[in-house]
C-alpha cells in the first residue's frame, strides 16, 4: 500500500509539471497486451471503455467524473475483425463497428446494459469492385463510403442501427475532375496515384479524416486527399493540382451535392512539377500554401474563392508575417529543433517533402503551422514505435488500428520523426499579430507520456464537455488513471 501510494504521489506531480490533473482511477487486471477504445453517448453524459485484452472484451460504463457505473465482460471478437471503425448509441446502448483489413466484412458489437446481454451481427458488403473512401460516424449512424472502380460513383453505406445497412449511390459523373496535367479524369483515376501508394506501403488510400475540435499537426494535414465534417456536411478536399484545390461536398441529411474548384496564386514555372501544394479547411475558411524553391503563397480564401488574407515571400527575403524562426525538428523524443536561418533552405525543404498547412482557433484569432514532413515507410514507423518503448507502440497502434480515433490519431502525429514548420499568429480577420506559440495539448500529453516514471498500457484519449482526457493502464499498479488535459 506504501508502495502504491509513492507511485501515485509520483503521478501527481508528474501531472502537476504539465498543467494536467487526476480524474479517477479503477482497479482492473488486464492479462497480457491491450487495446483501449473510448466512445461517448453525449445525450446521456455517459462514457463507456472497451478494453481488449488476451482474452476478454470488458466494457465499462463510465459517468462524467469516470466513475464505473456498470461493466459487461465477453470473449474477443475473431481475431479477422481487427480495426475499430466507429460507434453509435441505439436505444440508449452502445455499438461498436469492426472490420476486416480490407473493410469487405464488418461486425457490430452491440453491449446492452439493459438486459445484461450481448450481441454480434456481421456484415458482408462484398466490395470486390469498391475502394474504401473514408468511414465514420455522423448523425449516430456509421457510414462507409467506396469509390467504385473506374468511375465517379460513390457508394455510401449507412449503418443506421446494429443490423441494418442502407446502400445508396452518389453520382459525381458530371463534375470534372482533372490530373497534374489538366487531362480531365473520373475521381477513380485522379486517385489512381494514392492508390499505387497505399500499393507500395506509403499511403493509405482512404481519405484523411480531419477533425476540427482540436488541433490538428501538420504531419497529419499532410496528405493532399482529406475529409472534414461538419454541420452534417461531408467536405472532400483534393490537391493533387498544384493550382486548384478541388472540394467535393455532400449533405449527409438528403445527399445533395456541389464541386467547388477554388484556385491558388499563380507561381511562374517551366513545369507544374516544379510546384507543390495543400490546404485545409477550417469552418468554410480555406488555407492554402504553394511554393516552388523560389517562391511562396499562404492565402486563405472564403468558398466563393474571394482573397481574406495572402501572405508572400521569396527565397530572397524573410518570411516577416511568421512568428520566430522556421524550424526543423528531428524527433519529439529528443525535442531537438533547429532554427532555419534563410528562406530559400526552408523553401527548398518544403518543397521536396510532404507539404502540409493547419490551422486552429488561439484566443481571438488563429495560428496557422505551414511546412512539411519527410515522408516515412511502414518500416520507419515500426523503428519509430519500438524506439519509444510502450508509449511509442502506442503511437503506432494509434494510427494504424484506432483509425477512427482523430484524438488518437493526432497524438500519433505528434511524434513525427522530422517536420519542418513556421507558424503565423492572427487575428480573428486573419490579419497577422506579433505574440507567443504555445504548446497543443497533444504535445503535453506526449510529454506526459514520455516521462520514465509511466509504464502504460491500453492508452485512450478522448473529448468530453469540451475537455481533453487521457486514460491509460499502470502496469506497475494494475490500475487504470484518467487525466483531464485543458
Amino acid at each position: 500500500m506504501k508502495h502504491i501510494f509513492l507511485i501515485l504521489g509520483v503521478l501527481l506531480s508528474v501531472s502537476q509539471i504539465f498543467g494536467q490533473k487526476p480524474i479517477n482511477s479503477l482497479r482492473l487486471n488486464i492479462k497480457g497486451e491491450a487495446q483501449a477504445y473510448q466512445f461517448t453517448d453525449q445525450k446521456q453524459s455517459l462514457n463507456y471503455l472497451l478494453v481488449n485484452d488476451r482474452v476478454n472484451a470488458s466494457v465499462y460504463k463510465l459517468n462524467a467524473k469516470m466513475q464505473v457505473e456498470d461493466s459487461i465482460h465477453q470473449a474477443k471478437l475473431d481475431s479477422k475483425y481487427n480495426k475499430f471503425t466507429g460507434s453509435i448509441i441505439e436505444n440508449d446502448q452502445p455499438v461498436l463497428f469492426w472490420s476486416t483489413k480490407n473493410s469487405s466484412a464488418i461486425i457490430s458489437q452491440k453491449f446492452d446494459f439493459k438486459d445484461r446481454k450481448y450481441y454480434t451481427h456481421e456484415f458482408d458488403l462484398n466490395l470486390k469492385k469498391e475502394k474504401v473512401l473514408c468511414q465514420f460516424t455522423a448523425l449516430n449512424q456509421f457510414y462507409i463510403f467506396t469509390l467504385i472502380d473506374d468511375s465517379s460513383l460513390i457508394k455510401a453505406y449507412k449503418f443506421t442501427d446494429s443490423k441494418t445497412v442502407t446502400p445508396q449511390l452518389i453520382n459525381l459523373s458530371t463534375y470534372r475532375f482533372f490530373d497534374r496535367d489538366y487531362q480531365k479524369q473520373n475521381l477513380d483515376q485522379v486517385l489512381k496515384y494514392s492508390f499505387a501508394l497505399e500499393k507500395a506501403g506509403y499511403e493509405p488510400f482512404e481519405l484523411e479524416q480531419i477533425d476540427l475540435s482540436s488541433p490538428n499537426p501538420i504531419s497529419l494535414t499532410s496528405n493532399k486527399k482529406k475529409f472534414y465534417i461538419e454541420n452534417n456536411i461531408l467536405t472532400i478536399t483534393l490537391d493533387h493540382n498544384a493550382n486548384y484545390t478541388d472540394l467535393i461536398r455532400i449533405d449527409l441529411t438528403n445527399n445533395s451535392t456541389e464541386q467547388l474548384h477554388i484556385t491558388k496564386p499563380l507561381i511562374k514555372s517551366e513545369s507544374i512539377f516544379e510546384l507543390n501544394s495543400n490546404s485545409f479547411l477550417h469552418q468554410n475558411h480555406l488555407v492554402q500554401l504553394k511554393t516552388s524553391t523560389k517562391k511562396l503563397f499562404l492565402t486563405i480564401k472564403d468558398l466563393k474563392g474571394d482573397v481574406i488574407a495572402e501572405y508572400s515571400s521569396n527565397n530572397n527575403e524573410e518570411m516577416s508575417f511568421i512568428n520566430g524562426k522556421p524550424t526543423v525538428q528531428k524527433n519529439n523524443k529528443t525535442g531537438s529543433i533547429k532554427n532555419i536561418e534563410r528562406t530559400a533552405a526552408f523553401l527548398r525543404q518544403i518543397k521536396y517533402n510532404k507539404m502540409a498547412v493547419t490551422c486552429y482557433p488561439e484566443q481571438d484569432g488563429y495560428n496557422i503551422i505551414f511546412g512539411a514532413i519527410e515522408p516515412r515507410t511502414n518500416d520507419v514507423d515500426i523503428a519509430l514505435a519500438g524506439s519509444f518503448g510502450l508509449t511509442g507502440s502506442f503511437l503506432y497502434l494509434a494510427f494504424n488500428s484506432m483509425s477512427t480515433n482523430p484524438m488518437a490519431k493526432k497524438l500519433q502525429a505528434f511524434s513525427e520523426a522530422r517536420s519542418i514548420s513556421a507558424t503565423v499568429l492572427t487575428d480573428k480577420d486573419f490579419k497577422a499579430i506579433p505574440g507567443t506559440i504555445k504548446s497543443t495539448v497533444y504535445q503535453n500529453i506526449y510529454a506526459f507520456l514520455s516521462t520514465k516514471e509511466i509504464k502504460s498500457k491500453a492508452e485512450t484519449l478522448f473529448q468530453f464537455q469540451q475537455k481533453t482526457y487521457l486514460g491509460y493502464y499502470d502496469t506497475k499498479i494494475n490500475q487504470y488513471n484518467f487525466f483531464e488535459f485543458e
